[in-house]
């Protein structure tokens, strides 16, 4: 779909493939525009469309170079396959047009034509846009990206000494990135202490996980105030307790937190240790609107500190409206867990969003009924049923 945000846009009557044919000289300052699909299946995920292709997308190429005056520019690119490196390669050159862009979103989620040579040519634009607040790149389950891009975008980054608002980056699944690159990202956007919200997400298996983490630890720490912190850290196999909480007591002072999600699915040292600090972190945050835990294929955490985790969060009754708990495979949780989900849900007075995953509980008849009757009051709910494959894919 196409969202555009134009004060006097003139529409050619003329039919046409390509945006810049479409949108002439209009003067706005706001473009997102979403090229692919994202649709769920019970198995499998179905990414894609076909319908766009070069043609198409070098429009927005057009459309740029007529409208400079772009401060908010969101492009999605999900898996249009008929879209090729060298129409991105055109795309991040155009970019250097937008002298006072401010907002910059690129999502590239499972897109194989974003490569090293685009990601050379995306650090040339961003080192000439001095005016950006706001940077959100997402590369995951990108497998064309090597190393070397993604320093390119790292080296642009570092120009932005203290000026960024927000910023997001994703590289979930790319086995072409080594865990050297991630301390050298850290240390390429560690002076951006005036950071309201945060996101990393990534999945690289550390070699020195105590190194990466004190480097981080040492920038949330720094930051002046978070108000949405995202961190994503998958398959950390051998993270500790004791590295975990450290983590934990680098977020304890952004009392401000409105969005705090923390996903470290498969870190299976983890124990209740970690979730009684969690339990303590939370307890500090008056104004939580969004709070997601992901601590799945772990069999260390007890059902006792899962459901004293829900309990804790009924005193955001009043402020939360999303709530995501991912507790997959731990085989310690029994029905006694949803009673308590159910409870918590209940004394939530403006949830619209519910995300659960504990496909490892034994599900009655009744269970079911519960969550029809939980998710026939919220906007969007998604669970699992231990049958059931629902994914959830949220927009940062």
């Amino acid at each position: 779909f196409f969202f555009f945000q134009a004060e006097d846009g003139i529409r050619d009557a003329q039919e046409s493939r390509g945006l810049g044919d479409v949108y002439k000289r209009q003067g706005f300052d706001k473009l997102h525009l979403s090229f692919g699909q994202f649709n769920i299946l019970l198995e499998y995920g179905q990414l894609g469309n076909s319908k766009w292709d070069d043609d198409v997308f070098l429009g927005l190429v057009e459309v740029i170079n007529d409208n400079p005056s772009i401060t908010d520019l969101k492009i999605e690119i999900v898996q249009s396959t008929n879209i090729t490196e060298n129409a991105l390669c055109k795309f991040a050159s155009a970019l250097k047009r937008l002298k006072g862009l401010k907002k910059l979103f690129l999502n590239f989620w499972f897109n194989q034509s974003a490569s090293d040579g685009f990601c050379s040519l995306l650090q040339e634009s961003l080192l000439t846009l001095d005016h950006l607040t706001d940077i959100v790149l997402i590369f995951q389950d990108n497998y064309t990206i090597t190393e070397k891009g993604v320093e390119s975008i790292a080296f642009a980054l570092s120009k932005f000494n203290g000026q960024l608002n927000t910023l997001y980056l994703n590289f979930l699944r790319n086995k072409n990135i080594s865990d050297a690159f991630f301390d050298t990202l850290i240390a390429s956007i560690n002076k951006n202490t005036k950071l309201t919200c945060l996101g990393l997400k990534i999945n690289s298996s550390f070699a020195n996980l105590t190194n990466f983490f004190a480097g981080l630890n040492k920038f949330i720490g720094n930051i002046e105030q978070l108000e949405i912190l995202h961190l994503s850290f998958w398959n950390q196999t051998q993270l500790s307790d004791a590295e975990f909480i450290l983590l934990l007591g680098s977020i304890r002072n952004h009392v401000n937190m409105r969005s705090l999600r923390l996903d470290f699915s498969r870190a299976s040292q983890l124990t209740d240790a970690s979730i009684v600090t969690l339990l303590v972190l939370i307890q500090r945050f008056s104004y939580l609107q969004s709070a997601v835990f992901a601590f799945s294929f772990n069999n260390k955490i007890s059902e006792e500190l899962v459901i004293k985790l829900l309990e804790t969060l009924q005193r955001d009754s009043q402020t939360l409206v999303q709530l995501g708990l991912n507790f997959t495979d731990n085989q310690n949780l029994t029905s006694n867990t949803l009673k308590a989900l159910n409870q918590l849900v209940q004394k939530l007075e403006n949830l619209q969003y519910l995300l659960v995953y504990m496909n490892a509980i034994q599900y009655f008849q009744h269970d079911i009924e519960l969550f029809k009757q939980l998710g026939s009051r919220l906007k969007k709910n998604e669970y699992n049923l231990g049958t059931l494959e629902n994914q959830l894919y949220q927009q940062y």
